[in-house]
């Protein structure tokens, strides 16, 4: 189980485009990307790239069903794109004045343990000492026997934390889904509102985000790229899994250009205040667990020394690679369905990466 044109575009997609100091040679990227898909059985797979609000490159590769082709406007699960967005939540929060990150959450969530010393900041940058419930084998055989249940998160909190924390609160680090169910709860302590609620006030509406959606339940309405997956040892259609297990670390589903609105918004410190941005990507986590200058999990995505900005959603047969580069304002983002042939323990989102990073050249 696994914790994704317009007639002018199509021929600048056709010549290659220049924008600025970045250019791609489309024809060939396509067609790597093409070989890319072909070599690891993908069923589809949609790429972009944009340099500000400017596409260098769009595309949709391969088929949303048999027969259907995948379509650039279709919606598919996002992953954490999701727990980004509500870690930008919490920064805009901060911003009003309501909270510090660095507040102790046992004003909102008391019965936790060392809710005393654990912050929101310690919730999004993973340094809270929390367990993760995804690794939890009680929940992993409650998930496979049922991919349809709904989870609460009630129950989430209960696989991943148990009675104590792993380590002390801020002395490490560990990858956690189990914080930012923590964190969602706690914003809606704090705003009286529900967590689609404050993504639409604060994130979907002043991003002007055309199809996304946060999913509760199994519904998507349409159009829709549809996911498949091996993980359960047979090949089958995953897009309607419930995603309540992912709750508010993973419940987004958008289309390839609205999240590519969501990591540009708030990389460039558009969505949120420059300030609010030093603070999510502040290198806090450096020398805990496997985080390094060159590489670490900031709040709520990762951050490397080239100024990337980077999330990699991987659940449910969708997986994925979003990027944002604060220096060059690049945007990439490629999500890929997989096929029969698919190893689901693979990670095709972060395999594409290389191809993503040496498509885009500068100019003269």
């Amino acid at each position: 189980m696994k914790p994704i044109t317009s007639i002018g575009i199509a021929l600048a997609l056709s010549l290659g485009i220049q924008l600025k100091g970045a250019s791609i040679n489309a024809e060939d990227f396509q067609k790597q990307l093409e070989e890319f898909r072909e070599k690891f059985d993908l069923s589809a797979m949609v790429v972009g790239i944009w340099e500000g609000e400017k596409p260098l490159f769009r595309h949709a590769f391969g088929y949303s069903q048999a027969g259907v082709e995948a379509e650039l406007d279709m919606k598919f699960r996002a992953g954490g794109v999701c727990l980004t967005s509500v870690t930008a939540a919490l920064l805009l929060t901060a911003e009003e004045g309501t909270v510090s990150i660095d507040d102790p959450i046992d004003q909102w969530m008391p019965d936790l343990p060392e809710a005393d010393k654990v912050t929101l900041r310690m919730l999004a940058n993973c340094t809270a000492g929390y367990g993760d419930y995804v690794p939890n084998q009680d929940f992993i055989d409650a998930f496979e026997n049922d991919p349809f249940r709904f989870f609460s998160e009630e129950e989430l909190i209960e696989y991943g934390i148990g009675s104590d924390v792993i380590y002390p609160p801020g002395t490490d680090w560990n990858y956690s889904h189990t914080n930012f169910v923590v964190l969602g709860l706690i914003l809606e302590k704090i705003h009286g509102k529900t967590v689609p609620e404050i993504l639409e006030e604060k994130v979907i509406s002043p991003l002007a985000l055309k199809d996304t959606v946060y999913t509760e339940g199994p519904s998507l309405a349409p159009p829709v790229l549809h996911s498949f997956t091996t993980e359960r040892g047979i090949f089958e259609e995953s897009t309607f899994w419930n995603p309540s297990w992912t709750s508010f670390s993973g419940s987004l589903a958008a289309p390839l250009d609205d999240v590519a609105k969501i990591i540009r918004g708030i990389g460039s410190a558009s969505l949120i205040t420059p300030a609010s941005l030093e603070e999510m990507i502040a290198p806090t986590t450096v020398g805990l667990s496997r985080n390094t200058a060159e590489r670490y999990y900031a709040m709520g995505l990762g951050v490397d020394q080239e100024k990337w900005l980077m999330q990699n959603p991987n659940f449910g047969g969708y997986q994925g690679i979003v990027l944002y580069n604060m220096e060059t304002d690049l945007t990439m983002v490629a999500f890929v369905t997989l096929g029969q042939d698919t190893d689901p323990e693979a990670h095709h989102g972060m395999k594409i990466l290389p191809i993503l990073r040496s498509a885009v050249k500068n100019g003269e």
